[in-house]
């Protein structure tokens, strides 16, 4: 049992790899890292959000993540506004640009997801998706007690 286990495991490996190069290819036609992607969809989620936010959600140093705010106002999808709470704190928020950005990306991983999905029944979708979910959960929660 112990191959076949390897085998599994490096069949999802596979599959997380091509995914992160569909990514990656997706991101690239944007001009975009897939940092800034991610720092995109979370000004998205959390508008008004400030730079330390950003800092912990990415789990990066707060130079790199006021890096990544710099290139992203730089290209025209975000915007820095003085706090109103406090004046010492910019917040972040996405421009009409940056919103377009983040529906393109949406796009594109929808499409992945249409991809993966693709020649599955409605049954096998959906059991793919609580078997995806349970082995993300067995294997985080390994993560958080190697800790």
């Amino acid at each position: 049992m112990k191959n076949s286990e390897y085998e599994l495991a490096r069949k999802v490996l596979n599959l997380a790899n091509q995914i992160i190069i569909n990514r990656n290819s997706h991101l690239k036609e944007l001009n975009l890292t897939a940092a800034q992607a991610d720092s995109l969809y979370f000004i998205h989620a959390h508008s008004g959000c400030s730079i330390s936010d950003l800092k912990e959600y990415l789990h990066i140093s707060h130079q790199t993540a006021r890096g990544i705010v710099m290139r992203l106002e730089e290209k025209g999808f975000i915007a820095l506004c003085v706090s109103k709470s406090d004046g010492r704190y910019k917040t972040l928020s996405l421009t009409d640009v940056g919103i377009e950005i983040v529906k393109r990306m949406k796009q594109n991983g929808t499409h992945t997801g249409y991809q993966l999905l693709k020649g599955m029944t409605v049954q096998e979708q959906q059991q793919f998706s609580e078997l995806t979910s349970r082995a993300l959960k067995n294997i985080s929660r390994e993560a958080s007690h190697e800790k």
